[in-house]
């Protein structure tokens, strides 16, 4: 008995026919595992998407532990990031509402 296998290229699920010349024909859907991502991650796709730089690291001690040089790293990283994402969410007013933040 020989058997044919086919697989339609689309969007997930895969869809897969095992067809047999003497019976009849079984329909499967296989579900691709997606690759997890971590926060991070995802968080760094966004910003690279906005020609941001990536997060490499996140601060590893006390605020008031860090160098002078590591709190303006941290802050300009900071500051980008969420300058980023207020104009995603309002892009006229962003600075009102960064400032109704702390309100």
């Amino acid at each position: 008995m020989q058997k044919e296998v086919k697989e339609e290229m689309e969007e997930e699920p895969h869809e897969v026919f095992f067809t047999s010349k003497s019976g009849p024909t079984f329909e499967a859907s296989l579900y691709l595992e997606e690759k997890s991502e971590s926060p991070r991650e995802k968080l760094n796709e966004f910003l690279a998407s906005m020609d941001i730089s990536p997060i490499h690291n996140s601060l590893d001690k006390p605020w008031i532990e860090a160098s002078e040089r590591t709190k303006r790293h941290y802050t300009r990283k900071a500051r980008q990031t969420v300058n980023v994402c207020l104009n995603k969410i309002a892009p006229e007013d962003s600075e009102m509402l960064l400032s109704s933040l702390f309100k």
